[in-house]
C-alpha cells in the first residue's frame, strides 16, 4: 500500500511516520510512505498561498500549486484515492475508516492532502477529491494531524499491521457497544480493586460480564452508534436490559409563554389519556 502526504510542513511527520507499527508495516513492505512539501512545487521565495476574494481574513493555497502537488506525486507514486482533510467533510468514525481502507486497497495508492491557514482554494477540492473527512466539530491549525490521526485509523486496519488479529476485531466500535474495561496488576491499587468475576477463572462468567458491561457503557455515552447497527435478537436483549429508566412529564406549571413570562395551563383528561399511552407504549 502506498500512502502519500501533502503538505506545507512535511517535517512534521518525521518522527511519527517512523515509529511504532508505521515504522514495523513499513519495514516489512506492507507501507510505503512519501511525504512531499507544496512549497517544493513553486520557485524559491515565491509564496504558495494569497488573500481570499472578497471580506475576510486569511490566506488560502493556490490553486496551481496543490495541482502541481497532486499530479507530480500521481506521476511517481500511481493513481491515488484522494482525501482532503477539512471542517466541512464526513465526520470521521470507524465505519468510514472501514471504507477507506476498502476503497484504498482497490486504488493500492492513498493520497492525504493537509491544508494550512484558512485552507484550499474551493475548487481544488470540486477538482480532485475523492473524499473529505473532518475528524470532529472543532477547527485546528491545519491539517496534519487530523492527517496523522486518519492514518493511524486505517492502517491499523490493514491486514498485517496489527500483529494481533483479535486486537482489531474485538475493540471499540467494532460492533455495536464499546470494548469492555481491562485491568493488569495490581488487583488493589488506591483503593480500586479489579473486580472478583475478572479474577475468577470462570470464562463464561467473565465473557457475560464484559458484554453487559460494554453494553451499558455504550448506551449510556454512545447510545448513536447502537442505532446506526441492525442488532441481532441476542444484543437487542442486551441493549434492552441495559437502557436506563426513563420517565415522561407533562408540565401545566412553569410553562415559558410569550413576552418571556412565565405562567401555568390547565390539564384535561385527554392529555392525561396521551402521556399515559406513550408511557404504556414505550415503556417509561
Amino acid at each position: 500500500m502506498n500512502i502519500s502526504i501533502l503538505s506545507v510542513f512535511p517535517e512534521l511527520y518525521d518522527t511519527f511516520l517512523n515509529t511504532s507499527l508505521l515504522k514495523k508495516a513499513q519495514e516489512r513492505g506492507i507501507l510505503s510512505l512519501y511525504r512531499e512539501s507544496f512549497f517544493s512545487f513553486v520557485q524559491p521565495k515565491e509564496r504558495i498561498d494569497s488573500p481570499t476574494f472578497g471580506p475576510g481574513a486569511g490566506m488560502l493555497i493556490k490553486p496551481m500549486v496543490v495541482q502541481k502537488a497532486i499530479e507530480s506525486t500521481e506521476q511517481k507514486v500511481g493513481k491515488a484515492f484522494k482525501i482532503f482533510l477539512s471542517p466541512q467533510g464526513k465526520q470521521l468514525n470507524q465505519k468510514l475508516l472501514q471504507d477507506i481502507v476498502q476503497r484504498a486497497q482497490s486504488a493500492n495508492h492513498v493520497m492525504l492532502i493537509a491544508s494550512r491557514y484558512e485552507g484550499m482554494d474551493e475548487r481544488v477540492e470540486q477538482e480532485y477529491a475523492d473524499m473529505v473527512v473532518s475528524v470532529g466539530d472543532f477547527v485546528v491549525m491545519g491539517g496534519d494531524i487530523p492527517a496523522m490521526l486518519l492514518l493511524e485509523g486505517f492502517t491499523r486496519l490493514l491486514p498485517g499491521v496489527v500483529g494481533k488479529e483479535e486486537s482489531v476485531q474485538h475493540e471499540s466500535f467494532a460492533g455495536p457497544f464499546l470494548d469492555y474495561p481491562e485491568y493488569t496488576e495490581p488487583v488493589v491499587w488506591q483503593d480500586k480493586e479489579v473486580p472478583a468475576v475478572i479474577r475468577s477463572g470462570n470464562h463464561a462468567a467473565i465473557a457475560s460480564w464484559r458484554e453487559t458491561v460494554a453494553a451499558k457503557k455504550t448506551i449510556l455515552y454512545h447510545f448513536d452508534w447502537v442505532r446506526t447497527y441492525s442488532l441481532d435478537q441476542h444484543q437487542k436483549e442486551v441493549a434492552q436490559k441495559n437502557i436506563p429508566s426513563h420517565y415522561a412529564v407533562l408540565m401545566h406549571a412553569d410553562i415559558k409563554l410569550p413576552h418571556d413570562t412565565i405562567g401555568t395551563t390547565s390539564v384535561t383528561s385527554l392529555d392525561i389519556h396521551d402521556i399515559a399511552r406513550s408511557a404504556r407504549t414505550y415503556g417509561l
